[in-house]
């Protein structure tokens, strides 16, 4: 409820304090423990912590792989939250593998036209969009970002 609610320190402190209980109740290699880093992965990202964000989710993913295989739903769900974390660090061409990956898993889980395919497609174009600018700044060593018509030709548009 803390994390719905923007409540970030203090989420972070119950799930630390959550995940300490389940590690003594489940071990350190149960799914439980996965969802719970995958939250804590998550409020460390809102708060601005994205390494220690991108370490959270690595640890998840890791263990939902171990249990349920390569290609499993909650894997799909964790590469996403990696992907995002990785985007934000500035690692875009590992984001888009990583949200590639994620992608593929989700379409072969639940089809081409579920709710989960679109939010990965959205953030797939998130990262494509800072490649798209990352390739316009570094042509011929330029500070060129992507302008829109408006920008460059005013409120009329061009003759085609």
């Amino acid at each position: 409820m803390q994390l719905q609610l923007g409540e970030f320190e203090a989420a972070r402190a119950t799930l630390i304090r959550a995940l300490a209980i389940k590690e003594v109740v489940y071990g350190t290699e149960h799914p439980e423990i996965a969802r719970t880093l995958g939250n804590l992965g998550i409020v460390h990202q809102q708060l601005g912590k994205f390494e220690a964000a991108r370490a959270i989710q690595q640890r998840a993913l890791a263990i939902f792989e171990a249990i349920y295989g390569t290609e499993h739903p909650e894997v799909a769900r964790t590469l996403g939250n990696l992907g995002n974390v990785q985007l934000q660090l500035g690692e875009f061409e590992a984001a888009r593998a990583t949200l590639t990956r994620a992608l593929a898993i989700k379409e072969a889980v639940y089809g081409t036209e579920h709710p989960e395919i679109a939010i990965t497609l959205g953030n797939l174009g998130n990262v494509q969009r800072q490649l798209g600018r990352e390739i316009l700044e570094n042509r011929d060593g330029s500070e060129r970002v992507r302008r829109s018509p408006r920008q460059l030709f005013g409120r009329r548009k061009p003759n085609a």
